[in-house]
Order: structure tokens, then C-alpha cells, then sequence
């Protein structure tokens, strides 16, 4: 018995530390996309439950200071606008969906029936799932809306010895993962229209 619990502390102690782990800081820097032409200066909006939700155009704008906020302003400011000059209008970013499931459960229980020794080969614990579906929009000066974008994702990451995730950092990177790969999404179909939204911005 004592052998036992002696290799199940071993099991859990190599889950723990022998996996890679999520920093958030690496998760919010924004890509290099090095667009050509940029978007004259929009006022980046990251709607929320509190402050956003019942902001109207020409009000003070409370920025969110969550880190999915931050990847945002950041991505909006480094590669879609012109960061100078007066604001021309708003782009606004909605979240619809973001969630987060275990997933691989097939994974689990074989690990379980052969005792979590063959998670010591790597093969997966679990994993996790993540759905992100987001929706932006961009207004002129007046709030009067010019275009709508959406955009639907989806990730999963493994918790695994070795190259996969532990527990806690695999659901964080499987959610980083999936709005990220939404709000890429979101940044490419509005720099495809920038010809379209430059004109009506101007207007």
C-alpha cells in the first residue's frame, strides 16, 4: 500500500512540474501583422457588463483593464490605426461566447486504467476546449455604424507530461488560444476593408 501511494505522489508531483505552463503576460502581446495602410485614428471600445456597456459616442471611454482587453487596444493600436491625430470613430469589440470544457476523456480513462503510468510515456491526461465567438464594430464619429465583423473559434490544449499542459494552465492557454484566433479573425476582415472604411470614415 505504501509502494502504492508512493508512486501516485510521484504521478502528481511530475503533473505538476514536469508540464509547460501559461504565462499571460506572452499571451497579450500583439502580433506583427505589418500592414501597409492603416486606418485613420478609431478609439478602441472593449465592451463589458459595467463601465462599456452603457457608453454612448462622445462620453469618456473607461478602459477595461482585463488581459483580454489589453490584447486588444494593443492589436488595434500596433497594426489597424493610425495612432495620431484626432479620432475619426470607434471600433467596438463585443465577446458573445467564451468558453471553457474538459475535453479527451478518452484520455483520462485510459490513464486511469492503467494506473496514470502510461501519462509517464506522455500520453495525455485530458485536455481542454474552448469556444470564442466575438463581434466588433466600427462607428464613425457619431456612432452611426458603419460595418459589423464576427468571428467563431475554437482551441483545445492537452495536459500532458513532458510537452502538454498542467491542469491549471491548459484550460488558461485553451481560452487564450481560442480569443485570440477569433480576434486575429476580427483584425484580418477589417484590414480587408480598409479601403471601404477609410471612404466612409471620411465622410
Amino acid at each position: 500500500m505504501k509502494k502504492i501511494c508512493i508512486f501516485f505522489n510521484i504521478i502528481i508531483l511530475l503533473t505538476i512540474c514536469g508540464c509547460k505552463s501559461f504565462y499571460v503576460n506572452q499571451a497579450i502581446k500583439a502580433q506583427d501583422r505589418n500592414f501597409e495602410i492603416k486606418l485613420p485614428k478609431l478609439e478602441p471600445i472593449f465592451e463589458n457588463e459595467t463601465e462599456v456597456k452603457y457608453w454612448k459616442p462622445g462620453e469618456k471611454i473607461v478602459r477595461e483593464n482585463s488581459p483580454w482587453a489589453t490584447l486588444f487596444y494593443r492589436e488595434i493600436e500596433k497594426n489597424l490605426v493610425n495612432p495620431y491625430g484626432t479620432s475619426e470613430g470607434y471600433i467596438v469589440l463585443r465577446p458573445i461566447i467564451h468558453s471553457i470544457e474538459i475535453s479527451g476523456w478518452g484520455y483520462y480513462w485510459l490513464s486511469a486504467c492503467t494506473a496514470f503510468s502510461i501519462n509517464l510515456l506522455g500520453v495525455p491526461n485530458n485536455s481542454y476546449t474552448s469556444i470564442t465567438e466575438l463581434e466588433a464594430e466600427i462607428l464613425n464619429i457619431k456612432g452611426e455604424l458603419i460595418k459589423k465583423y464576427s468571428a467563431e473559434q475554437s482551441s483545445t490544449e492537452y495536459v500532458a507530461l513532458w510537452w502538454g499542459y498542467d491542469f491549471h494552465s491548459g484550460a488558461n492557454a485553451a481560452m487564450y488560444a481560442s480569443y485570440t484566433k477569433a480576434l486575429s479573425s476580427i483584425i484580418n476582415q477589417i484590414n480587408e476593408d480598409k479601403e471601404y472604411l477609410k471612404n466612409k470614415l471620411s465622410q
